[in-house]
């Protein structure tokens, strides 16, 4: 929880920036609240990194492809 602001039932932080401001709502505290939302955090930032990871994967099986179709044949 470090970096969050917490004031009664609200926590603010600053994340990319951008401003985040996590209120209790439905979660027992405001730990909860910020706990649940640092864990759909973390999710999203494992999915796009798999989703980086696949775009790259791609390209380089793209170029691979490309390189062994526009090779000098052997003399």
């Amino acid at each position: 929880m470090s970096g969050w602001h917490v004031l009664d039932d609200t926590a603010t932080r600053r994340v990319n920036g951008r401003d985040v401001r996590i209120t209790t709502g439905d979660f027992p505290s405001i730990q909860a609240a910020i706990e649940s939302w640092e864990a759909g955090e973390r999710a999203r930032q494992a999915h796009d990194l798999r989703e980086m990871g696949r775009l790259v994967d791609s390209a380089i099986a793209r170029l691979q492809r490309h390189h062994a179709e526009h090779r000098d044949p052997p003399r």
